[in-house]
This record gives C-alpha cells, sequence and structure tokens, in this order.
C-alpha cells in the first residue's frame, strides 16, 4: 500500500468530479448531504459514525482486500504452481513475476486514466478486472486439480490471470487510495489511515488462520486437491472485493475548499 502516504497536495486535478461506480448510482443516495457523510447501513462501528462516505468503503475494501489475499497469494499459490508444473521452480517464479511486472507497466496508465477520466469509474473497472481475474482462476485451479495431463493449459491461464491481478492491486494502491486521501477531511488524516493499517494489518492475520483452519478440516496434505481449496476460498473473498469497488463516487471527496470554509464557520463560531 506504497500511496497511503502519498501528500494531499501531490494529488492532480481531476476533470471529473461527479464520476460514480456502476452499483453507486443505483443503489445509492443521489445527494449525500453537504457532511458526505456514509449511509447509517453501510457504517462498520461507532468509530465510523458520521464517517465520509468513501473513507468507509475504503476501509471496508481494505480488509476484505487483505484477507482475500492473504489467503491465497504467497504459499498455497506458489505450492500449487509448483506442483502443477512438474515441481518447476522457474515456472513459480515467472507467474509470480508476471504480477509484479504487470502492476508496474500499468501503473501510469491508470493514475493517468484516473485523473483524466474519474477515479471511482477506474475503481469500477479494477473490480470488473477483479472479478474476470477470480472466475478464470478458480477454473484454472479447479480443473488443474482435476486434470493434471493439460497442466501446461492450466498453467497459461494461471499466468494470464496473475498479469490481471497485478492490475487490480494497483488500481487498490493508487486511485483507490488518492480518493481516499481526498475524503478524508485535513486535520484528522492520521486518525482515519490509523483505522486503515489497523484494518490491513489484522485482516493480513486472518487469511493465513483461515487457511490453516482449511487444512484443518480437509486434511493436511499439499496435493492440488487440498490446496485447490484454499485458493479457491481466497477467489470468493476476491469476488466480494470486485462487487465492492463499483459503490465508490468522486462526488464524496472534499475539496480543499470545502474545509477551508468548514475551518471558517468553526472560527466564526
Amino acid at each position: 500500500m506504497s500511496n497511503q502516504d502519498m501528500p494531499y497536495e501531490a494529488i492532480g486535478d481531476h476533470s471529473s468530479k461527479n464520476g460514480k461506480g456502476f452499483l453507486a448510482a443505483f443503489c445509492c443516495p443521489k445527494n449525500l448531504g453537504p457532511a458526505k457523510a456514509c449511509p447509517g447501513y453501510l457504517q462498520i462501528g461507532p468509530c465510523m459514525k458520521g464517517t465520509n462516505y468513501n473513507v468507509v468503503l475504503v476501509n471496508m475494501l481494505v480488509i476484505m482486500f487483505g484477507l482475500a489475499e492473504s489467503i491465497w497469494t504467497g504459499t498455497a499459490l506458489a505450492a500449487f504452481l509448483y506442483t502443477l508444473s512438474q515441481d518447476s521452480n522457474t515456472r513459480v517464479g515467472i507467474v509470480e513475476a508476471a504480477q509484479g511486472i504487470s502492476g508496474l507497466v500499468f501503473a501510469l496508465p491508470v493514475g493517468y486514466l484516473a485523473d483524466r477520466w474519474s477515479r471511482s469509474k477506474v475503481i469500477a473497472l479494477g473490480g470488473v478486472l477483479s472479478i474476470v481475474a477470480a472466475a478464470f482462476t478458480g477454473y484454472a485451479v479447479y480443473k488443474g486439480a482435476e486434470d493434471e495431463d493439460k497442466w501446461r493449459t492450466h498453467y497459461n491461464i494461471l499466468l494470464g490471470t496473475m498479469c490481471i491481478w497485478g492490475i487490480t492491486g494497483g488500481i487498490v494502491n493508487g486511485p483507490t487510495q488518492a480518493l481516499y486521501a481526498d475524503s478524508t477531511p485535513q486535520g484528522t488524516r492520521s486518525k482515519y489511515y490509523q483505522y486503515l493499517f489497523i484494518g490491513w494489518g489484522l485482516s493480513s492475520i486472518a487469511g493465513p488462520l483461515v487457511s490453516i483452519l482449511l487444512f484443518a478440516v480437509y486434511g493436511n496434505e499439499w496435493t492440488l486437491q487440498r490446496l485447490r481449496t484454499v485458493i479457491l476460498a481466497g477467489m470468493a473473498g476476491e469476488l466480494i472485493t470486485g462487487v465492492m469497488m463499483f459503490f465508490f463516487r468522486d462526488d464524496a471527496a472534499l475539496d480543499e475548499n470545502d474545509d477551508d470554509e468548514e475551518e471558517e464557520d468553526d472560527g466564526d463560531g
């Protein structure tokens, strides 16, 4: 989450202030009010009462994203790829490198598109990619564990999906974090970033615990079938993450002028 410490002033001007994710346009109130607060039914605890819509949503997204990623990436995925590819460490490294390279290559285009078009729509596009990648990853993992004779086909599918995962990870760590920064009021950002880091940390701890539980229930054997169960559990979380990315909205971001006006009102009071 390297962009969390991005200075507020470093976030460029955005031509679109009214963009919305697909589901935000249909399921959320058209007007969030002057405070741009999250509706009560979406709040995740007393600490988030009256908090900005995007701030609450990013915290929810980070928790689910961190949980899903920590379940299936890392050891479970590497072990599955190693076994699937006939015990080849080289092929495992290629797949993992593909994710990092794709994230690096698409970082600038994604940032440019978010600045010039709409951050919430780019985030929603990331949600589409996340769902597509989860579907193809689930297919390759399921079929790969059933038909090892066609391991090359399933390996190549996983190679392609990891490229997509690299892009979606860049969107979560890029435009999503920029929108979060723009949606936190001046003077309270450190508090909300503490919430963000706590949520990320706890979810990253919970993911491996879920993996341990799955191995305990289904058997502690590192076969393709056992590893498939863990990875598919992670894919379920990724699907939820993808849907959540459809709910962001640019009009919930706070302009610096909005903060100045609030400070002036406080001073007059």
